[in-house]
């Protein structure tokens, strides 16, 4: 496989097109230079970038205009973000800067913004040499066919974030869908039992990654992901389907509800399977609980089956229920559609950079 910044990439390009290396047009320097750490970090202010990304603000300004910021350490080492206005940098990150009569930043950015786009040098802790940044190759199209390009990968951009709007409106509609129920405006006169008195409450059981075999049933572990953590033929326990998973280490809570009809789940986890309650209803109710009253209070939280089967919930009529759920289906069926939609454009945009950005498409 010819990998993109090598010589062999640019091979194929147009011929009114021209193969340059960074070192030839762009100006690379390295972040860190102002000894800034995250303690630095304030609410308001300078835009920082780590190798992370923007993640925080500082009270001093080191690069003005635009720039490409590139992750140069890590796991996502290759990773670039663009830049613009006023902003400083982190270690571990470099500033190319595009002379502006060869390429213009935004495009460059377009251009190295992939992970597989560089050489990475090292196993544990992968990173990008400043000689191969320098010695990396581009296609470079003329100025005007640098714009249209651009243009048409702006217009998917434009449509991703009308969707991300779409999106966020959303979940600010569930919130508040939640915020109610958990106050109870969705019915009246509900008494309140334990969870334990409706529901069977468990732990999940001692699953190892040794144990996991690719195949079987999936797997749900700690954390807050929706996908299983893995697949495997060892389970000893079986959940049905309307079970939920309350997650019992570390990150307590964050109930989930698998979209499959048979799964299990690791000692990190709590199982709750209701005995005549809605599925959804006690999936939706949980997910307004504040778990941190109910964690033990050691160095690392936990959720105990004894704390999570005390905790009282209202028990609304059949037909309640049933109406609550379906309005949060509603709301899931929304967030998974238009999540689906901005996937999409994902997709998109990645096969049409493959096919402008070498001009394998043309736009001129």
């Amino acid at each position: 496989m010819v990998i993109r910044c090598s010589k062999g990439a640019v091979s194929n390009i147009p011929k009114s097109w021209k193969a340059l290396q960074l070192k030839n047009f762009v100006n690379l320097t390295a972040g860190g230079k102002l000894d800034l750490t995250k303690s630095n970090y304030v609410d308001e202010g300078i835009p920082a970038f780590s190798a992370s990304g923007q993640d925080g603000f500082v009270n001093v300004v080191e690069h003005s205009g635009t720039g490409v910021v590139l992750s140069a350490i890590g796991a996502r080492c290759g990773k670039a973000f663009y830049a613009e206005g006023q902003w400083s940098l982190m270690a571990n990150t470099y500033m190319l800067q595009a002379n502006p009569e060869v390429m213009s930043d935004r495009y460059l950015w377009e251009l190295v913004n992939d992970e597989q786009y560089w050489y990475r040098s090292g196993t544990a802790q992968p990173f990008i040499k400043p000689r191969d940044m320098e010695e990396a190759w581009v296609p470079v199209p003329p100025l005007k066919e640098q714009r249209l390009i651009l243009s048409a990968l702006d217009k998917i951009a434009v449509q991703k974030q009308r969707k991300a709007d779409q999106l966020l409106f959303i979940q600010q509609l569930y919130r508040g869908f939640l915020q109610r129920l958990k106050a109870g405006g969705f019915f009246s006169n509900a008494s309140k039992l334990p969870i334990r008195d409706v529901c069977s409450v468990g732990m999940g059981e001692t699953l190892i990654a040794e144990h996991m075999t690719g195949s079987g049933i999936p797997v749900f572990s700690a954390g807050t992901q929706p996908k299983p953590w893995a697949w495997t033929s060892n389970n000893k326990k079986r959940y049905e389907r309307g079970t939920v998973i309350v997650s019992a280490r570390g990150t307590i809570g964050a109930p989930r509800l698998p979209d499959y009809d048979q799964y299990t789940s690791t000692q990190t986890t709590l199982y709750v399977k209701p005995k005549e309650l809605d599925p959804l209803f006690l999936w939706g109710w949980l997910k307004t609980l504040d778990f941190r009253p109910i964690s033990s209070t050691q160095a690392i939280p936990m959720l105990t089956v004894s704390s999570m089967g005390g905790v009282r919930i209202p028990i609304p009529s059949v037909a309640e229920q049933e109406w609550v759920a379906k309005q949060i289906q509603m709301f899931e069926n929304l967030k998974k559609n238009i999540q689906k939609q901005m996937d999409l454009c994902d997709v998109l945009k990645t096969g049409m950079k493959s096919q402008l950005l070498y001009g394998i498409k043309r736009m001129a």
